[in-house]
């Protein structure tokens, strides 16, 4: 699994840093607020999401229902913001993130929020952040990233736990051999971990937001589902790739939607239903727009 490469890469070179937040886990004396500060090109977001995976649960046994939502990307208890392009992350999205903390934990012991990249506030968001680390909610724990800690307001830091996460000298990187069986999830196309990070990470990276957007979008109504799909769909003119994008992401849904199956959501095996349905259209050379009015309407 590639949490699992992500691990191994942040245990063997950053062994002072999670020796450190494996302590403030099993102390249970935290900060309601961490900034994980790296380089423009480092791990300080994958390691964010180590110390949430590690929240949710203490063990990381992959087994439970905390690990299985965390791994489907469906956790009831994690919101991540980012920067989408690196445009200004804005204040809508911040709001958002606070709506998320102001709800009690479902599964876990925390509500957690990562913000990646806050570099990219606005002015707006980043004040508006400034409250909430200022009065935060019971129960919550908010984890900024960013790798220009200079464009960073000095308020918003200073309300934070710093963990700082030196960049990585490339022979670390190189000198990372990986097992036969992790070269069976990467294909065999790359032998070395430096590889895997310039190119299947981010492959990762973008399924990962791709399942944010479906659970997104089951979650609303017909009005904000046409205008996700107008977002998500419509700069696609020529048919094929339209087709394409859309074949991949009816997948993605399908194995949310089985996710919360196994989670007790008895509705989603009605939604799953009609999941195949459309991609049995889409396979049959349906016309793709008439087959996103269905998605929008009957999901």
């Amino acid at each position: 699994m590639p949490e699992d490469l992500i691990g191994k890469l942040l245990a063997e070179n950053y062994p002072r840093q999670i020796a450190y937040v494996q302590k403030l886990i099993k102390s249970d004396i935290m900060s309601h607020s961490y900034c994980f500060v790296g380089s423009a090109e480092g791990a300080q977001n994958d390691f964010a999401i180590y110390f949430a995976a590690h929240l949710l649960c203490h063990k990381n046994c992959g087994q439970c229902k905390n690990c299985q939502a965390f791994q489907n990307n469906i956790h009831l208890d994690l919101k991540v913001i980012r920067s989408l392009n690196n445009q200004a992350i804005s204040l809508k999205q911040i709001q958002e993130g606070q709506k998320h903390l102001s709800v009690s934990p479902q599964l876990g012991q925390y509500r957690l929020l990562i913000i990646q990249d806050t570099e990219f506030l606005s002015l707006a968001s980043a004040n508006a952040l400034l409250k909430t680390l200022e009065e935060p909610p019971k129960k919550s724990l908010i984890m900024l990233t960013t790798g220009r800690p200079d464009q960073l307001l000095k308020t918003v830091r200073s309300r934070t736990a710093t963990i700082i996460l030196p960049k990585l000298p490339t022979k670390n990187l190189l000198n990372y051999q990986i097992s036969t069986e992790e070269q069976k999830w990467i294909g065999g196309r790359f032998q070395r971990l430096v590889k895997l990070t310039a190119k299947n990470l981010d492959d990762f990276h973008t399924w990962q937001q791709d399942k944010e957007f479906w659970l997104e979008f089951i979650k609303n109504d017909t009005v904000q589902r046409e205008k996700m799909v107008n977002d998500r769909f419509g700069s696609i003119k020529e048919n094929r790739s339209l087709g394409k994008l859309l074949s991949t992401g009816l997948t993605n849904l399908e194995e949310v939607l089985q996710t919360l199956i196994q989670n007790g959501e008895e509705k989603s095996t009605k939604r799953l239903e009609l999941i195949r349905i459309l991609k049995t259209m889409l396979d049959d050379n349906v016309n793709v727009k008439m087959i996103l009015d269905y998605l929008i309407v009957i999901i």
